[in-house]
């Protein structure tokens, strides 16, 4: 196998002000075919030697400068169906993936260090763009850290949407880091938040912990407080767009989402802005966020401020817990860290199979692809530990690692107990149907709610529930309910954003672009 290096190329600070100073790629390729070496000029172009055929490998050197913190290397690239090639990690790993595919294994890398990583290609296209994602660290004004990764704009992109995305409990924000690869296509920018309490977020004190506890309203106020003062501080910085929209009548919404595949185009009724999404135990922040009803910890100023880029909040798959429902008495499904048979130290692999796992729930109505509003508790594949299809089972002891955190998890178990569960029922109620709230505070912001027809029972009911009491509170004539869109995704279950990492961002972009998507059974 023949090394060739062909050619290196500077960004220069013109280019990427706000990036680097200077980065510096060095491509090496090593052909299957010894006699059709292809050739390539400072400018990215090659001969036209018959190449149909070839395998070869792409070797990647880059040295960042200290003060980089995202770049595209334009010039050379290299596309597979049009797909874009993220170079993911920060100072530990450092891996290639193209339409959420892994090309390669991970390398070890350091901080300021040269690394090399082999990625192999089948077929060779001038049009792909490089991205390295780096860990990145926001620190608030009360020395508040907040870890996360962001896939940068879109190229030559004006219009783009920002995402906000908020992991659930035990699970960080590492197994959402496959969406970065598809989001440019869609016309996203996605920034993946590791949660406080999580790694390299600041973890909660023990006073905080004691505020949750007694289900004190103040703690979630000051946890909305915080992702505001983060997203202001994003916003100020990256420079993003606002928020502009365009309501369209119901009929044109439906059939533009039967035909749309969103492109770099903004397409119906949405351009710029954010949206701020919720995943599992991740989305009552997202409801804390929309029921805190004039938050005291968040200024006038910042209001005012982020009322012109928020135009979204999406909830996918929260559990009941989320909006504190109390379960019937005669109820009999699984909770498996209830489960006396399970040791304290196994509990984190029994919830991670029990919740990763594909359930057959006998409401399934087939004909709408939906679980029905009047199901019921007792109508839900519920009493299983775990089913033989399970999303982690597939995941390496690496990924184990990378992806659960029990200790932040046994911290988070505290809001299932009574206290929480009340204060979270009272922020929910807010955030939907209390007239003052939902007619002052973000009161354009409307709700996305995504749930898998496969996701364990306590996402299900969840979703069940909430239909019903929305649909409820609609049918009153005097009621003043947020605008929320339900949308079940047919046979994806609690982690369809790692089993189907494109299909369920295309539902997201999709979502936010539409606000009548709902399939209502």
């Amino acid at each position: 196998m023949n090394l060739m290096p062909l050619w290196k190329k500077t960004i220069s600070r013109g280019i990427f002000p706000h990036y680097c100073s200077s980065y510096h790629l060095r491509l090496s390729y090593a052909f299957t075919s010894i006699y059709n070496l292809l050739t390539l000029s400072a400018n990215g172009k090659r001969n036209h030697e018959s190449y149909s055929e070839q395998k070869y490998w792409y070797w990647i050197y880059a040295s960042p400068s200290p003060s980089q913190r995202y770049a595209h290397l334009e010039g050379t690239h290299v596309d597979i169906q049009n797909s874009i090639f993220l170079l993911q990690g920060g100072t530990e790993s450092f891996s290639a993936v193209t339409s959420g595919r892994k090309l390669h294994a991970e390398a070890t890398v350091h901080s300021g260090a040269d690394y090399m990583i082999p990625i192999p290609v089948e077929a060779w296209n001038p049009y792909i763009r490089f991205a390295v994602i780096s860990i990145q660290t926001y620190t608030l004004s009360e020395g508040i850290k907040f870890s996360f990764t962001d896939s940068g704009a879109p190229p030559n992109a004006v219009n783009y949407v920002t995402v906000l995305f908020l992991h659930g409990g035990m699970f960080n924000a590492y197994q959402f880091h496959k969406i970065h690869s598809h989001a440019h296509s869609l016309n996203l920018r996605t920034v993946i938040l590791h949660r406080r309490d999580y790694e390299g977020s600041t973890p909660y004190s023990p006073e905080e912990l004691e505020e949750l506890e007694q289900g004190s309203v103040v703690f979630w106020e000051r946890l909305s407080a915080q992702i505001a003062e983060f997203l202001e501080i994003f916003i100020m910085r990256e420079k993003i767009p606002k928020l502009t929209r365009r309501k369209l009548p119901f009929s044109q919404d439906r059939l533009q989402l039967q035909s749309m595949r969103a492109s770099s185009e903004s397409v119906g009724g949405r351009s710029g802005g954010v949206a701020i999404f919720g995943w599992s135990a991740g989305c009552s922040t997202v409801l804390s966020f929309l029921g805190a009803s004039h938050n005291p910890m968040i200024s006038q100023e910042s209001y005012k401020l982020l009322e012109e880029y928020i135009g979204n909040c999406i909830l996918y798959d929260p559990t009941y817990l989320c909006f504190g429902y109390t379960l019937p008495s005669d109820n009999r499904n699984y909770i498996p860290w209830a489960d006396p048979t399970v040791a304290p130290e196994d509990i984190p692999r029994a919830v991670s199979e029990w919740v990763s796992s594909y359930y057959d729930h006998p409401c399934y109505d087939p004909i709408s692809g939906s679980l029905p509003v009047t199901a019921t508790i007792h109508d839900l594949d519920g009493t299983r530990t775990k089913s033989d299809e399970i999303t982690i089972s597939s995941w390496t002891d690496e990924e184990l690692v990378k992806g659960i955190e029990g200790v932040p998890a046994k911290n988070e178990m505290l809001a299932f107990q009574p206290p929480v569960q009340n204060t979270l029922h009272l922020l929910s109620d807010r955030a939907f149907f209390d007239q003052t709230n939902v007619t002052t505070w973000f009161p354009d912001v409307d709700v996305l709610y995504l749930g898998g027809t496969r996701s364990n029972w306590m996402c299900a009911w969840g979703e069940i529930e909430t239909k019903k009491r929305y649909l409820q509170a609609r049918s009153r004539k005097d009621s003043h309910v947020r605008e929320v869109q339900f949308f079940d995704m047919d046979g994806l279950n609690h982690l369809a954003h790692w089993d189907q990492t494109q299909e369920f961002l295309q539902v997201v972009a999709e979502g936010i672009q539409l606000h009548c998507l709902g399939r209502w059974s």
